[in-house]
């Protein structure tokens, strides 16, 4: 996937999903999206962001990192495919 269609389809699925920036990365400012899920006493926040064509992301449960602590995908969709099924895991709503 070229970068210019990655960064499309990522930007779209960003917006499309309401993540909003949280940061951006030091060494190039590249922005790091997040969105973070509360319900009761859990919460869980997953962070993105794309590194050229591929999407980069932690996931944290109640504040500890995700045991896989830093997911690469090969495209935006896989990434948002896979944030879907850890939401419904979790019992969240997307």
């Amino acid at each position: 996937m070229r970068t210019e269609k990655a960064q499309a389809e990522f930007e779209k699925l960003i917006n499309k999903y309401s993540f909003t920036i949280a940061a951006h990365t030091i060494d190039s400012g590249i922005p790091v999206y997040h969105r973070v899920w509360n319900r009761e006493n859990e919460t869980l926040e997953i962070r993105i962001l794309l590194s050229g064509e591929y999407p980069l992301m932690t996931v944290r449960r109640n504040g500890a990192p995700d045991p896989k602590f830093i997911r690469d995908y090969r495209n935006p969709k896989s990434a948002f495919d896979t944030i879907r099924k850890i939401i419904t895991a979790a019992d969240f709503e997307m």
